[in-house]
């Protein structure tokens, strides 16, 4: 199966439930470009609308992939080169379609109850094997409730869906959720 990860700062929310743009925390970036090759992920999509942030993202590709970085660790360089900047969904979409020889199923995460949200099971039943896969991350609060009923094919439960405190890093999220796919050691 073919894989890659989203990760978006746009269509999220704030803590107050309005639909902004974040900022790229680039210990994010990191993490989950290291996840990513760590699960065989062919692609890490990084979505952000506002150049700074593409200029801030290439700052630190640059340390690891042309400057000391890439010397010290090789292996952060080998991470970086699966990521992909992209100002919005439908360049996103287009280079993963792409790359991928067909339209991958659109798969969002939330940390939110989410009424017809598919396990890990039912997604491989439903998509394994038969067509690529794209794990949609948020940043802030999650996604917009718009996003997921326009830009998505299906929501993947949560984590830990009936925790009291269920806030996890991105990154974090990243992590558990690939292991889940691919923790057994098959490859993305």
């Amino acid at each position: 199966m073919t894989v890659f990860v989203l990760h978006t700062h746009d269509h999220v929310l704030d803590r107050t439930g309005k639909e902004v743009v974040t900022a790229v925390t680039t210990i994010d970036v990191h993490d989950i470009a290291r996840t990513c090759k760590t699960y065989g992920v062919a692609g890490y999509y990084l979505l952000h609308p506002n150049p700074v942030m593409h200029d801030l993202v290439g700052q630190v590709v640059r340390h690891w992939d042309t400057g000391v970085g890439g010397v010290t660790n090789p292996y952060r360089k080998e991470a970086f080169s699966l990521l992909h900047l992209v100002y919005d969904m439908e360049e996103a979409l287009a280079d993963m379609t792409e790359a991928a020889g067909a339209r991958p199923f659109m798969l969002a995460t939330t940390a939110r109850q989410t009424p017809g949200a598919l396990s890990v099971e039912e997604v491989k039943k439903k998509v394994y094997k038969s067509m690529p896969l794209c794990i949609i991350l948020g940043s802030g609060w999650g996604l917009t409730p718009r996003f997921l009923e326009e830009r998505c094919d299906a929501v993947l439960g949560a984590v830990r869906p009936q925790a009291p405190y269920n806030h996890l890093s991105v990154r974090a999220a990243a992590a558990i959720v690939l292991d889940r796919f691919f923790g057994d050691g098959e490859e993305a």
